[in-house]
């Protein structure tokens, strides 16, 4: 038996999974879905939804979410796991990233702990907290990894670690910050380096200078990542992105690949909708808002065409249709757009929109405002 796995059994039978918990009810199955995670055995998606609709289920942490991660961080350390398909390795960090930003925030310790014991008897938001440094101490290992794409998610997921932990792992964040800046300035991919940029921006530093970057993708990623949210200059790269949001999902993607749609710092939403809400976030002068409604309602048409629509229309309309005679310039002008425009009318996509946020589905309510 190998060294890993002897490891993943010897901490696997230390816990009574039994009366542990999930999403799904006892635990008891989850080390056989982590043994099939790791042989790559996926005929069907029970494994890998193991840890999303159980481990995590319902927006939270579970009794068996500490263990079962402390179980994948021996797993995911063998080259072996997921067998062909690299993308179960990968969901692995993606697993510890959600699980990082879900627990409470509270003092995490400094040490891993010494044994998977230590993970059971506490609740489970503390259990999750206790584990942060094992998991961590995996990550990290994987930050410089030849593989891009898997370094990425080690990456972010250490972010995650870092930054939730309130200032417990100096070093570390010193470490990550080194190699997100060297991932940077490599000749890698503009997913890469987009990747690097927004973590880099959630660990604090600085990315003004690449605002001005020839690069659109680049100063993209830099504006997304910016902790500043009153940077003109940011709010200015995403209001020219947001005039084209067509363009957004495949901007650093070659022809059928969907990597930046699938980016781990974007939480697995789309380039496009990330950018308006973090528009809708930070802008202020609501006016600024009425031409990326306009440029998202062209578009509305296609497959995420609403979520992109959605933060803006729910910013400038969040009581719904004002009365005549009080709604504001910005609402007046995006009335005065629907009720004048017979091409977006013929979007059914655009009359669930207004349906769902309870805005007029009538083209005559607009016309009256």
């Amino acid at each position: 038996m190998d060294d890993f796995i002897l490891e993943f059994e010897r901490a696997a039978i230390k816990v009574s999974w039994e009366s542990l918990d999930h999403a799904g009810g006892s635990a008891e199955d989850t080390p056989s879905m982590l043994r099939s995670l790791w042989a790559g055995r996926t005929d069907t998606a029970a494994p890998y939804m193991h840890l999303w609709s159980d481990l995590l289920g319902e927006s939270r942490v579970w009794s068996a979410t500490a263990p079962a991660a402390y179980l994948l961080s021996i797993l995911v350390r063998d080259g072996r796991f997921g067998g062909d398909d690299k993308t179960l390795r990968e969901s692995v960090f993606v697993f510890f990233r959600e699980l990082a930003l879900r627990r409470r925030s509270e003092q995490t310790p400094r040490s891993p702990v010494s044994s998977i014991v230590e993970l059971v008897t506490p609740a489970p938001e503390t259990a999750c907290g206790l584990v942060i440094p094992t998991l961590l101490e995996v990550e990290l290992s994987f930050v410089d990894d030849p593989d891009s794409r898997l370094a990425s998610c080690a990456a972010t997921a250490a972010v995650a670690a870092v930054t939730t932990s309130q200032g417990s792992f100096p070093s570390q964040r010193r470490t990550l910050i080194k190699s997100l800046k060297a991932r940077v300035q490599s000749t890698g991919s503009l997913a890469d380096q987009a990747g690097a940029l927004l973590d880099l921006g959630r660990l604090g530093e600085s990315l003004s200078g690449f605002l001005s970057s020839q690069e659109r993708a680049t100063r993209l990623a830099a504006a997304l990542g910016s902790a500043d949210l009153s940077n003109q200059r940011a709010l200015d790269v995403l209001l020219d992105a947001a005039h084209r949001p067509g363009e957004l999902d495949t901007l650093l993607s070659p022809p059928g690949d969907s990597n930046w749609m699938t980016l781990p710092q974007l939480g697995g939403r789309p380039l496009s909708v990330v950018v308006a809400e973090e528009i809708c976030a930070r802008v202020k002068d609501l006016s600024l808002l009425v031409q990326p409604l306009v440029s998202a309602t062209r578009s509305i048409g296609g497959p995420i065409g609403r979520l992109v629509a959605r933060p803006y229309y729910r910013k400038l309309f969040p009581a719904g249709l004002p009365p005549v005679g009080i709604a504001s310039r910005p609402q007046r002008e995006v009335a005065h757009f629907l009720a004048s425009n017979d091409e977006v009318w013929g979007q059914a996509s655009l009359q669930r929109l207004l349906a769902d946020l309870k805005l007029p589905v009538s083209r005559d309510e607009w016309q009256r405002l």
